[in-house]
Order: structure tokens, then C-alpha cells, then sequence
């Protein structure tokens, strides 16, 4: 199954027999837009928190969308490490939710919001994707040394004011579901979605992390 394909197919089983059930639609343009805004908004966070002695920060998607997973590299200079991040801007609502869950025991008893969702990508491409920038010789036809994937709250990506962040390690959490394989698997679910069911990575909330800077 290819992960790179602008449709995506989850598989489940009737009576035995294979069947195609859910497909994951194109972004359309509004998608694009907010797409684009939180990466804006997350590029211009990482200039302002990070140390520019320490850090390097290349946008994948500057010059051009590539619709391939992975948008932001981070390089760590002193320790010669190489992060790929692929970013979601996640909407509010559900970002929200799941903030507050994972912050008040009560809150989470009543809440439907008691895992996160994570689009269903094609992140077993980026264990052999390489990467070269130009000008620096040591980013040349390099594979990333960790892989995380980065949910955004949707309203202060709007604002330009983030603050929270979920962080999943695509090595650790990720690639394992997918070698599980996408038939009959419990950790991909459809979810409903404005555009119908759309099927996700479903993560407890001990397989990410909670970067909090409201305080």
C-alpha cells in the first residue's frame, strides 16, 4: 500500500473477504491555507526559541508545497543530529479537547476527546528518505537520525501565538502500527470529518507528548 498516494485506502474484512471501506480525500484549498499558516506560524516559533548557534532550520515547503510527508528539518549543529518534523495543524476544537483531557482527570471522564488522532501519512517513506541541502556539507544525501511528528493547535496558529504541542516519535509509536499492517488493526480507526469517516492513527495518551508553554 502506498502512503504516498493522494488517496488513501483503509482496509477492513467482511465475512472474510478484503474490502476498500474508507478513502482519505484530497486536501482541498481551505485545507491548503491552514496548512500553510500553521507552518508559518511554527517556522517563526522555532526562529524565536531556538538558539541559532545550536540550530539549523530548513523548511521543506518554502520555496514549494511538495506534498511529501515531512516538512522542517532541525539540526543540531554541536551534536551533529538531524530531526525531520512532519507538521499538522490540527483543528482548535480537537486540540483543545485533548489539552484539557490530558490536564484535568475529571474533564477527561466526560469528554470524548480521550486519545489524539494522527492522519493516516505516509510515514514509513521517511525510514530510506534522504535529504541534501545546499551549502551545508554535511546534510547530503543524509537520512534523519529521529522523526517526530508535530499537532499544532489551530487557533493560536491563527494568532501566531503557539504554545502547545503534541509530539509523537514516528520510529517508536508509529512505524510499529503500520508494520502491524492496516487490515482489522485497532490503532487505525475512522473518525467522522467535515469531508465523512476518514481513518486515523488513534494514540492513548501515553504514546505522545504534551509540550506546554501557557505558563
Amino acid at each position: 500500500m502506498d502512503l504516498n498516494s493522494a488517496t488513501i485506502r483503509t482496509w477492513f474484512t467482511i465475512q472474510g473477504k478484503v474490502m476498500i471501506k474508507y478513502q482519505r480525500s484530497e486536501a482541498n484549498e481551505s485545507d491548503l491555507k491552514k496548512g500553510l499558516t500553521g507552518e508559518m506560524a511554527y517556522f517563526c516559533h522555532l526562529g524565536e526559541s531556538l538558539d541559532p548557534n545550536v540550530f539549523e532550520v530548513y523548511d521543506l515547503n518554502r520555496k514549494k508545497e511538495s506534498m511529501r510527508t515531512g516538512d522542517f528539518l532541525l539540526y543540531n549543529k554541536p551534536e551533529d543530529f538531524l530531526t525531520l518534523i512532519e507538521l499538522e495543524n490540527k483543528g482548535g476544537k480537537h486540540h483543545e479537547g485533548v489539552y484539557k483531557a490530558l490536564k484535568d482527570p475529571e474533564f477527561k471522564k466526560k469528554t470524548i476527546y480521550k486519545d489524539l488522532t494522527v492522519p493516516l501519512k505516509g510515514f514509513d517513506s521517511l525510514i530510506k528518505r534522504t535529504f541534501s541541502i545546499p551549502g551545508n556539507p554535511l546534510i547530503q544525501n543524509r537520512k534523519a537520525d529521529a522523526l517526530r511528528f508535530v499537532s499544532i493547535n489551530g487557533f493560536e496558529a491563527s494568532k501566531g501565538e503557539l504554545k502547545r504541542f503534541f509530539v509523537v516519535d514516528i520510529n517508536k509509536v508509529l512505524i510499529p502500527i503500520i508494520k502491524n499492517g492496516y487490515e482489522n488493526n485497532p490503532k487505525i480507526q475512522p473518525r467522522p470529518t467535515y469531508r465523512g469517516l476518514e481513518p486515523f492513527f488513534i494514540l492513548e495518551f501515553d504514546e505522545f507528548k504534551l509540550y506546554d508553554y501557557t505558563n
